[in-house]
């Protein structure tokens, strides 16, 4: 029914995208929002559609909007 070397392929290439995955989000320095100085989290939850695609988040303490690089966003 199912090819036993394809499946542990796919469980290796799972694996080791998740380890990578992990590497990078553990290496990157945590942003800080410029309107209140507070530290937000790595892990975020986006509130928009913009935050979903390109990164960002919403300060939890102020609600100042942040780009992905820890900048004031502009709204339009």
């Amino acid at each position: 029914m199912f090819d036993f070397p394809s499946i542990s392929w796919a469980i290796g290439g799972v694996a080791t995208t998740m380890i990578l995955f992990w590497i990078i989000i553990k290496n990157q320095s945590p942003l800080a929002c410029p309107n209140c100085d507070q530290e937000q989290p790595k892990f975020r939850k986006p509130k928009t559609f913009h935050q979903l695609m390109w990164g960002g988040n919403t300060c939890k303490a102020c609600g100042t909007e942040i780009d992905r690089n820890g900048q004031l966003r502009e709204t339009r």
